[in-house]
């Protein structure tokens, strides 16, 4: 079982599945969902678009 940890701003984030993180094809996330992660970034962390976008975009 592979365990994927992603360490955030302030806790890791992991996930644990029963294959490897390339056994599935990868794809880039939607604008929509882009979107969704920078504006619960702003609202969270209090960032400006400029910052949140930055931090998504550098992690796709």
């Amino acid at each position: 079982m592979d365990r994927t940890c992603v360490a955030t701003v302030s806790a890791p984030i992991c996930s644990v599945a029963p294959h490897g993180f390339d056994a599935v094809p990868h794809t880039r996330p939607s604008a929509a969902y882009v979107a969704m992660l920078v504006q619960g970034l702003g609202e969270a962390r209090g960032w400006d678009r400029r910052r949140a976008e930055a931090y998504v975009m550098e992690r796709c």
